[in-house]
């Protein structure tokens, strides 16, 4: 079995820790691809991790989600801010 790459909370708060440096949101892809680049591409996780994390961010209003043509944009909030902070 392989070891988590992060320990417990720690890719949530990267993940919000991207969305506070985006103005404008990003979408998942974009995210996957930042967080890729943020370890050098030593870590990029798969769909099944990432996006699951994302539904937890919004059910706790961490992170908003908005639909933009084909893609949905993620945003951090005002309580998303305060947990990062």
């Amino acid at each position: 079995m392989t070891p988590p790459v992060f320990a417990h909370g720690h890719l949530r708060l990267y993940l919000l820790s991207l969305l506070a440096e985006s103005e404008s949101g990003m979408h998942g892809y974009e995210l996957i691809q930042a967080l890729g680049d943020r370890f050098g591409g030593t870590y990029i996780p798969g769909g099944r991790t990432f996006y699951p994390r994302l539904a937890k961010l919004e059910g706790r209003s961490l992170v908003t989600k908005a639909t933009d043509g084909r893609k949905t944009v993620y945003a951090i909030t005002e309580a998303g801010r305060a947990e990062v902070a």
